[in-house]
Formats: structure tokens, C-alpha cells, sequence
């Protein structure tokens, strides 16, 4: 029976043997629209010019979030890259494959968009972040695994930054984890959260993952996730402070 990187192989040679010599530069070109640093430049522009500054700024901060995970799960896991002469073989990636920051981010946005903006902008975003997912095997810089894995990821974050603005009362948006909450009867504590509050949660958010980054930049990339995992339950724990200073 082969094994997952046998079938992750079988499969990226099957894509790039139907590969239509067209599109390689059109993929090329817009896989990037996958780049967190692309998003990131993205809204950055978009809050200082756009209506929805509040949006903008989740975006951005669930970049960053996102970011520093993938990095340290690229360094804990230290998959290869595809290799052979394939059609992305020019791209010449410099870090790990698994699991794919593209993917990652794509799918991440899409259910943010979902959340935030509803399923019709969520539909379009979900539809745009599998392209960009086939995108990565297309040009052979990324295994089915790395993309799935990326994808599922995305998704997991996604829900996990609407939660917790959810009970920190930023929004009275949720994703799919906020909604089954909601069935469940359970309201965050703080209702609406006051400027101050939000600055408390973004001090602490900026904090941790700074420190969450200086920890991936220099390799110590377990203890980099025990920090945003420890970042993440203290901002969950914000809306208990809140409410124990408004009584």
C-alpha cells in the first residue's frame, strides 16, 4: 500500500503532466495573490483609506498570527519541497513545504470573510482560496498534504480569532465555533468592549506574539507556539478581567 508522500508525489506529477503551458505564467503570477505579504500591504492601505478600519484590522492581526504558526510548524516538521523539473521549479522557494503559508492564508481570509462579511463574500472567497491552493501544486512547490493541511489550518485560525473577539467584545460577529456557542446559551462577558479594553487585548496580543516571533527567529520554535498559545488563552481570559472591573 503507498504510502501519504508516494500518493503526494503520484498526484503533483499528474497535475504538472496535464499542466497547460498557457497558464503557467498566469498561475505564476497570481499564486502570489496567496502571499501574506501581499494581504498584508493589502489592508494595511485599506485602513488608512477605507471605511471598515475595524475589519482591516482583524485581517492584519490574523496575519501576523497566522504567520508565526506556520513558521513553526514548517521548522518543527522540516518537509522538503517537491523536487524535479517542474513547471514552478523557477519559484526556488527558500523554507519548508508543510504546510502551505499560501493555503494557509487563503483559506484563513475566506473564513473571516465568511464571518465578517457574510456568506456571499465568503462563497467568492472560498472559491478564490482553492485556486490558490491548486495554484501551489500546479507550479509543483507544494504537495496535496501541504495544501490541506494549510487549508484546515486556515480555517482553524480563523475560528479561533473570531472567538476570541467574540468574548472580548469586538464584534458580535462569530464564526462556526461562536455560533454553536450561541446555541449553547453562552454570552461573552463583556458586551460591548470600550476602546480601552481594546487597547489592553491588542497590548497583549502584540506583546506575546513579539515575543512569539523573537522566539521562531531564532529557532526556538516549540517555545514559539507555547507563547501564542499562551497569548491566545490570556486574551480569552480578558472578558473575565473586564467584567470583574465594571462590577
Amino acid at each position: 500500500m503507498p504510502d501519504v508522500n508516494q500518493v503526494d508525489q503520484y498526484l503533483l506529477e499528474l497535475i504538472n503532466r496535464h499542466a497547460i503551458p498557457g497558464f503557467d505564467g498566469f498561475f505564476r503570477v497570481s499564486t502570489h495573490f496567496g502571499s501574506v505579504a501581499f494581504w498584508l500591504a493589502a489592508f494595511a492601505a485599506y485602513s488608512l483609506i477605507g471605511k471598515k478600519k475595524l475589519i482591516a484590522a482583524i485581517f492584519i492581526l490574523a496575519l501576523l498570527f497566522g504567520t508565526v504558526i506556520n513558521e513553526d510548524i514548517k521548522n518543527i516538521v522540516q518537509r522538503e519541497r517537491p523536487e524535479g523539473a517542474i513547471v514552478g521549479a523557477s519559484l526556488t522557494p527558500v523554507n519548508y513545504s508543510f504546510p502551505s503559508q499560501h493555503a494557509q492564508t487563503a483559506f484563513m481570509l475566506a473564513a473571516l470573510a465568511t464571518a465578517l462579511l457574510g456568506i456571499k463574500y465568503g462563497l467568492y472567497a472560498y472559491l478564490f482560496a482553492g485556486y490558490v491552493a491548486l495554484s501551489r501544486m500546479y507550479l509543483g512547490v507544494h504537495y496535496l498534504t501541504d495544501v490541506a493541511a494549510g487549508a484546515v489550518i486556515g480555517i482553524v485560525i480563523a475560528e479561533l480569532v473570531m472567538l476570541a473577539l467574540y468574548f472580548n467584545g469586538v464584534t458580535k460577529k462569530t464564526g462556526l465555533t461562536g455560533r454553536f456557542i450561541q446555541l449553547g446559551g453562552i454570552t461573552p462577558p463583556v458586551e460591548i468592549a470600550t476602546r480601552g479594553q481594546m487597547i489592553v487585548g491588542l497590548i497583549i496580543f502584540l506583546t506575546g506574539t513579539g515575543i512569539a516571533t523573537l522566539a521562531m527567529l531564532t529557532s526556538q520554535y516549540i517555545v514559539s507556539l507555547v507563547f501564542i498559545a499562551l497569548t491566545y488563552i490570556a486574551i480569552l481570559k480578558l472578558p473575565l478581567a473586564y467584567a470583574f472591573f465594571k462590577a
